[in-house]
């Protein structure tokens, strides 16, 4: 066959089918083989929309509604009251920045202290601004004769007779453990010895007790304490004080021994 005789045979047999056929085939299609529209086609079916003259206008399709401007409703918040007071950020930031100063102001003063008194006056001072009742207990420890115990020593407000009980510290108690570990603890006291200890030295064992070891050169010489807090205070910024006083007590020790 020569390229002319093919080219009039091509028009031919394209000319047996009428336009109406190639248009049906063009737009017909099996809607579960690949789920993506039409041959040739690259949009989703949620956006694909209704082929003019393929669907009926009652039926849904899926295409996402697209609201305009005038038929979205209007997103109003709901109303809030007016503040009567700081923030609590704000409040809390301030408290804290105030606790930071006069943490600042007991270290200086610890660093002038002269003795052993004044230095536990400085903190039991400092703890009695938050709370009802402050008050230091000193540790005996252990010789040869007899165990490690925990005394009260100084207390405010004062009572008129300083008790005289003793905690022994070869013994479990959270006490103990405070004093073994070296770090404070705020809460109740959950075993019977420091609560037996507590009623007999405060009179009452606390719902809740903030306990504060002082340490010399990792030995806790003592364990300040606060009891019914007025208003928070910061762990960090006693943990502060609690060290500061430990090493003034290490200066007024080495002062008095010479060396």
């Amino acid at each position: 066959m020569t390229a002319q005789e093919l080219d009039e045979a091509i028009p031919e047999r394209a000319g047996e089918q009428s336009s109406e056929q190639l248009l049906r085939r063009r737009i017909e299609y099996d809607p579960v083989d690949d789920g993506w529209g039409p041959p040739g086609t690259t949009i989703p079916p949620p956006l694909l929309g209704a082929i003019p003259g393929t669907e009926d206008d009652d039926h849904e399709s899926g295409a996402i509604p697209m609201p305009n401007v005038d038929s979205s409703p209007l997103l109003v918040s709901p109303a809030s009251l007016p503040s009567t007071g700081e923030p609590a950020g704000r409040s809390l930031a301030r408290a804290l920045e105030d606790a930071t100063v006069r943490a600042i102001e007991v270290i200086r003063e610890l660093e002038r202290a002269r003795s052993r008194d004044e230095v536990i006056d400085v903190m039991v001072s400092h703890l009695a601004e938050s709370h009802h009742r402050a008050g230091f207990f000193a540790t005996r420890h252990a010789t040869a004769r007899a165990p490690g115990e925990l005394a009260l020593f100084a207390v405010t407000p004062r009572p008129t007779v300083m008790p005289a009980a003793t905690l022994r510290l070869d013994r479990p108690s959270t006490l103990q453990d405070v004093i073994g570990t070296r770090l404070p603890y705020r809460g109740p006291m959950h075993d019977e010895a420091s609560r037996a200890f507590l009623i007999a030295t405060l009179g009452a064992c606390p719902a809740e007790i903030l306990l504060v070891p002082v340490a010399v050169r990792e030995r806790v010489v003592g364990v300040v304490f606060g009891e019914h807090r007025m208003r928070h205070t910061f762990d960090d910024q006693l943990a502060l004080s609690a060290r500061a006083a430990g090493m003034a007590l290490e200066r007024i020790l080495r002062a008095r021994r010479g060396g």
